[in-house]
């Protein structure tokens, strides 16, 4: 049995922390590690230790897409909205097509009341995906919730007329 199974069997946290630490010490470079540690911080609810983590991996590697992915993950879920669109906008320039950043991207708008981004996320990712019944219903739903009343009922009607068959009202 291996330590880091020892201290996790023990529900040693102090001691896994060290582990990581040592280990990250003699190999600074390697990302993997990094990412574990802030794993670690976030899985016992040590969420400012866990954002450090993610930063430092960010910085330590500023053309590293999944860095900033795991960042702005990090922040949404210590609810930082403003840092986390900030961490996926980077995702986009590194990657600029990302399907799940644009996505995220469209969620973080739409909850923080910035329709405008919001329907310009969602407007990419139809443009990727133009049969996605789902996506185009969920921008319909951003346009209306919006005020624009006549953009969304076209997308209703783009819906309605993409596969008639396939559709089920209720």
């Amino acid at each position: 049995e291996d330590a880091l199974d020892q201290l996790t069997k023990a529900k040693d946290q102090q001691g896994i922390i060290r582990l990581y630490e040592r280990w990250i010490a003699a190999a600074p470079a390697d990302k993997n590690l990094r990412t574990q540690l802030a794993d670690v911080y976030g899985s016992m609810g040590k969420t400012a230790e866990m954002i450090k983590s993610y930063e430092a991996l960010a910085k330590a590697q500023p053309n590293g897409v999944e860095a900033h992915r795991k960042l702005g993950d990090a922040y949404s879920w210590v609810d930082r909205p403003a840092d986390a669109i900030q961490s996926y906008q980077r995702v986009l320039t590194l990657k600029p097509n990302d399907q799940a950043a644009l996505k995220t991207l469209a969620d973080l708008y739409d909850w923080n009341d910035n329709a405008p981004m919001a329907i310009s996320m969602l407007r990419k990712l139809l443009k990727s995906r133009p049969a996605d019944k789902k996506l185009r219903l969920r921008l319909a739903t951003v346009l209306e919730d919006s005020g624009d009343e006549r953009q969304a009922i076209k997308e209703l009607e783009r819906l309605l007329a993409s596969d008639k068959k396939s559709i089920v009202l209720r």
